[in-house]
Order: C-alpha cells, then structure tokens, then sequence
C-alpha cells in the first residue's frame, strides 16, 4: 500500500535545492524593488526593472506549470524541453539570464550608492 501511494507521487527536487530557488528568486525581487525605490529615475532604467520584475514573476510559474504531471524531475523535464526547442523552455532559459544579469547590475549600482552614502572609498 505504501508502495503505491508513493508511486503515485512524481518525483521532485530536494527540499533545500527549492529553498535555495525561492530563496534567489525572492532576493531578485527584493533588490529589483529596492532599486525602483532609490535608484535612477531615467525610463531606461524603470523599463529593465520593469522587465526584470516580469520576469521574475512570470519565469518561476510558467516553470512550474510546464512542470506539473511530467515524469521525472522539474530540471530533467526542464532539460528535455529545451533539447526538443520548447517555446518555454527557451523563454524560461532568456529570463533566467536576464534575471541574474540584471540583478548583477542592480546588486552592483546598490553597492556603490551605500559606498558612496558612507564616503568610502569606491572598490568595484
């Protein structure tokens, strides 16, 4: 009986690789945010963080609702989907590094304003 009911069950990540996933995700958005909130007023600016937000927001759900009822893990679906060209997949893999490049320069901007509110002396 217990056999079954865990054959029912697909398999999934580890609990701490989810962690650390949401854990990205919410610190992304967290700094996206911080960034609109003391950053530059220039609309270039506003539309990558407005991009960023997008997809910080759409990139993780249109992940889990590729992922649902597949066989296998999230990432070997993941894999499997971008292998055969997948419209999502290719979009999710866009978004990701859109996302850690972005972040990269927003994390990178919000170093230096602190340095410079402290009047430290600039070390990026």
């Amino acid at each position: 009986m217990v056999q079954e009911v865990n054959a029912a069950i697909a398999p999934t990540l580890p609990p701490w690789v989810w962690i650390c996933y949401y854990l990205c995700i919410a610190i992304g958005l967290a700094l996206t945010v911080m960034h609109v909130l003391t950053g530059s007023n220039h609309p270039r600016e506003r539309m990558f963080n407005l991009f960023n937000l997008m997809f910080l927001l759409s990139v993780p759900i249109i992940f889990l609702v590729n992922s649902i009822g597949q066989s296998g893990t999230e990432y070997g679906n993941f894999l499997t989907a971008l292998q055969k060209g997948e419209n999502w997949a290719l979009f999710v893999v866009g978004g990701y590094v859109y996302m850690f490049i972005r972040t990269s320069i927003i994390v990178k901007v919000l170093w230096r304003q602190h340095k410079q509110k402290n009047g430290r002396k600039l070390t990026l």
